[in-house]
């Protein structure tokens, strides 16, 4: 596990970027958290040794998109069946 001030350090250096593409692509502010938080915790427990800022960077990014696409999923999960629930009561025209 990375130390403390590194992860602080690389949350601070990166977080705006992460949550923004989350943000743009999940259109929700409590699923964009939920994937920035396993973007972070997963660079906490990640024993590899990056280059430079750009490769973390470049990994975080890498982390993120398929975070990000499984939420997508739940969330398009979630609508399918809110739309099911609601057709049945024909409240869908």
């Amino acid at each position: 596990m990375r130390d403390e001030a590194d992860i602080v350090n690389t949350i601070h250096k990166h977080s705006d970027s992460i949550c923004r593409i989350c943000f743009v692509y999940l259109k929700n502010h409590a699923d964009s958290e939920d994937v920035f938080q396993d973007v972070f915790l997963r660079y906490a427990e990640c024993k590899k040794k990056f280059h430079n800022e750009n490769h973390t960077k470049a990994w975080l990014l890498r982390v993120q998109r398929p975070a990000r696409n499984a939420q997508h999923s739940q969330q398009c999960k979630k609508y399918d069946k809110d739309s099911r629930s609601l057709k049945r009561y024909g409240r869908i025209f």
